[in-house]
């Protein structure tokens, strides 16, 4: 099953990032499908659920237990919605796209072996190796998101809490990442939960929850991982992303929100100082996705009555598709980007 289907389509809000959402039986998804696959729910199986999920996603199918979905994978060529897709070039410093202290920088993350070590169960050959920090990142992100229970701040833990930077937006500045490019991460990811058996009740709570924190332009500040300080989250910040329904105010410090076009709808320059060629078909793909999320999101959220007022979600919340409602899993790896201000 390819997760192909409009990803914006989600309900026109969602519960405040006060913890990782919860099964009904206040079991965590990171515990829930630990016991499931490993039978355990210590640090060490937990941290193997999430490798096996994040390596997933960037390369596509290798595990003998993510067989039951095909993944082309994060780091491969491939196409959403028969446009095609290349998000390589922001991984292996063909683009100034990092952040650095507020410079657009070209940075390689993947000085650690690339594939081979993912292929391995590992997030590098070298833990000095900038591959090494941004891959074990998005473990510690993904963990903190699903819940897992056995995440820790003990210097001996097993699988450690996120250390990476919390604002996203200011992570994503000079990507300019724009709607295409947000579906096909969020495409790969979904395939890679879908991989490993994870439900559709399941996805439906956390894409809910977490779908508008992170695929608008201009969304309020939030704290999240929660516990951190509150900043802006937004990561589709190219100008044919769809603005914050719920209002929004483009206008303000960008430690507070989204900046409004990344870099001025300017593509990201090459690392050797050119600007990389604008593609028409991306660009006028990525227009028509982003139209059509604004009208299915205001359509959705004017049919369910949801509420932002008091961090819940009103009662009729709109229930989800699977396809639409995984796109919170490829939100969460795009935030998990925001180890590139640590690095």
């Amino acid at each position: 099953m390819k997760f192909t289907a409009s990803l914006f389509a989600v309900a026109g809000a969602v519960y405040a990032a006060t913890g990782a959402v919860a099964q009904s039986s206040n079991t965590s998804i990171c515990d829930k499908y630990s016991m499931a696959l490993f039978n355990s729910t210590n640090g060490t199986t937990q941290s193997t659920l999430l490798t096996a999920l994040v390596n997933t996603a960037l390369i596509g199918n290798y595990s003998p237990l993510g067989g039951k979905a095909n993944v082309t994978g994060i780091l491969n060529n491939g196409t959403y919605n028969g446009t095609e897709v290349s998000l390589l070039k922001y991984f292996n410093g063909q683009l100034r796209s990092t952040n650095r202290d507020g410079n657009a920088t070209a940075v390689n993350f993947l000085d650690g072996g690339g594939a081979d070590p993912l292929k391995q169960n590992m997030a590098a050959n070298d833990e000095d190796s900038r591959q090494y920090t941004l891959v074990t990142h998005l473990y510690q992100y993904f963990g903190k998101a699903l819940g897992c229970s056995s995440q820790s701040s003990d210097d001996d833990a097993a699988f450690s809490n996120y250390e990476g930077s919390t604002s996203m937006s200011n992570v994503h500045r000079f990507m300019n990442l724009n709607v295409i490019e947000n579906a096909y991460f969020i495409q790969e990811v979904g395939n890679a939960a879908l991989s490993f058996g994870v439900s559709m009740a399941d996805a439906t709570a956390v894409g809910q929850t977490l779908t508008m924190l992170f695929n608008y332009r201009c969304a309020p500040a939030i704290s999240f991982p929660p516990g951190s300080q509150n900043a802006s989250q937004s990561i589709c910040l190219a100008s044919s992303c769809p603005l914050y329904p719920q209002g929004y105010n483009c206008t303000a410090a960008p430690q507070l929100n989204s900046y409004p076009n990344g870099t001025m709808g300017m593509a990201a320059a090459l690392a050797n100082g050119q600007m990389a060629p604008e593609d028409s078909t991306n660009s006028a793909a990525s227009s028509a996705v982003a139209a059509n999320s604004r009208t299915q999101t205001a359509q959705a959220a004017g049919a369910t009555g949801n509420t932002m007022s008091g961090g819940g979600n009103a009662a009729g919340a709109l229930s989800v598709p699977w396809a639409q409602s995984v796109a919170v899993f490829g939100a969460l790896a795009m935030g998990a980007f925001g180890v590139l201000t640590v690095l």
